[in-house]
């Protein structure tokens, strides 16, 4: 069986065990590289101009940008709309108000089928004090999640978050 990694060279970048990268394409956006793709070249432009990007260029840095290029256009355009080099966040929770759902999505692993053992489903009571609780803990954003469970009735929904 062949080296699935042989292909690879390691980085010389501190972590370079955790750190590998083609030859062509360093993982370090400051070291000069050869071509820019012309896709890539035109998201720069966008970001240094302030233009909107485009259906191409959104599909490729969705699809195909190198992960170090598109972390550093990410840079290049917070800094150019927030200057600061001051970073904020929120303290959010998420109350999941049933793990029962009928999609099987890929990236999933928290969901069961309807009928599973280990299915649940939150009264209206139950997720707000999960809310106040999170309250209490110093949270300031609400992400309502859960799955697809068809014994829930839509009702449900406007009725929690009045």
């Amino acid at each position: 069986m062949s080296d699935p990694l042989a292909g690879y060279e390691k980085s010389a970048e501190p972590f370079s065990s955790l750190t590998l990268r083609w030859p062509e394409r360093p993982a370090d956006p400051a070291i000069p590289r050869g071509a820019e793709p012309p896709t890539l070249r035109s998201v720069r432009e966008a970001v240094e101009n302030g233009r909107r990007l485009t259906r191409e260029e959104g599909l490729y840095l969705l699809a195909g940008a190198p992960l170090a290029d598109l972390g550093a256009l990410a840079q290049r355009a917070r800094f150019r709309r927030l200057p600061e080099r001051v970073v904020t966040y929120v303290i959010d929770s998420n109350p999941n108000y049933t793990n029962v759902c009928t999609v099987d999505c890929h990236f999933c692993a928290f969901y069961r089928k309807p009928g599973h053992a280990e299915g649940y489903t939150l009264s209206i009571d139950q997720v707000l004090e999960h809310i106040a609780k999170a309250a209490d803990w110093g949270c300031t954003t609400v992400l309502l999640q859960g799955g697809l469970n068809p014994a829930i009735p839509f009702s449900f929904y406007p009725d929690l978050v009045r």
